[in-house]
C-alpha cells in the first residue's frame, strides 16, 4: 500500500456501508475520517461497483521517465521524423 494512502480498503468498505445505510453526508464521513469528501465521493462511486482497492497514482509528472511511458504519457514527437518537436521560447520583452 502507498505510503500516504489515509485510509484502508476495510476502511474504505466502512466508508460505503456508513452512507448507504445511514444515509451520512459526505462532509461528516470527511471529518471522521480526516480526508476530504472529494475523496469520501470517490470511495463511493467506486464502492458501488464494489472496488475498494487502493489505486495507484497515475500522475505521471512525478513518475520515473520509464514508468511514466507505459503509465500512458507519450513524448510529443512529429510523425515524420520521430524527433521531439522544438518549443519556441517567447521573449519576455520586445523592443
Amino acid at each position: 500500500m502507498h505510503t500516504t494512502t489515509k485510509l484502508t480498503p476495510v476502511m474504505r468498505k466502512e466508508v460505503y456501508r456508513k452512507w448507504k445505510k445511514s444515509g451520512t453526508s459526505l462532509r461528516d464521513l470527511g471529518r471522521e475520517y480526516h480526508v476530504d469528501k472529494k475523496v469520501i465521493q470517490r470511495i463511493i462511486t467506486r464502492g458501488s461497483a464494489g472496488d475498494f482497492s487502493v489505486h495507484t497514482s497515475v500522475n505521471t509528472r512525478y513518475l520515473p521517465k520509464t514508468r511514466a511511458k507505459s503509465a500512458g504519457k507519450a513524448a510529443r514527437k512529429t510523425p515524420a521524423t520521430g524527433r521531439r518537436t522544438p518549443v519556441r521560447k517567447v521573449n519576455a520583452r520586445r523592443s
